[in-house]
């Protein structure tokens, strides 16, 4: 547990330098109402179903613990964030928000997969 508490705060303070050098660099502004929006109704969709597939991978990797179920919630979840970061790479390029989007989606990644194989750690 003391590990992936060390990871998790690593990831989050590296995560939280480079996401405030990023905007100062390129000079991406804050999304105003702090949370991001939806750059078309495509994308609404496809994150809702992505988020979807992700919780019920979830769950049933949760109850039944099968390893090839948690593979499928790892991947999903990467889908998920690469998926938004692709839309707004393509219909909102002058923004740069993508790149932000590509920063929390690499630190989720790095925080499943890196919880993942300590839980394996420990079972082992």
């Amino acid at each position: 547990m003391l590990a992936y508490m060390i990871l998790y705060l690593s990831v989050c303070a590296v995560q939280f330098l480079l996401k405030k050098f990023v905007r100062k660099k390129y000079n991406i502004e804050p999304d105003p109402e702090g949370y991001r929006t939806y750059v078309n109704n495509e994308h609404k969709k496809g994150l809702y179903i992505l988020g979807s597939l992700t919780i019920v991978f979830l769950v049933l990797a949760y109850i039944i613990q099968h390893p090839v179920l948690l593979g499928a919630f790892v991947i999903s979840a990467i889908a998920l964030g690469g998926f938004g970061a692709f839309m707004e790479f393509r219909y909102e390029r002058e923004r740069k928000g993508f790149i932000i989007s590509i920063i929390e989606t690499v630190s989720i990644s790095i925080l499943v997969i890196g919880g993942v194989l300590l839980i394996m750690n420990d079972l082992l």
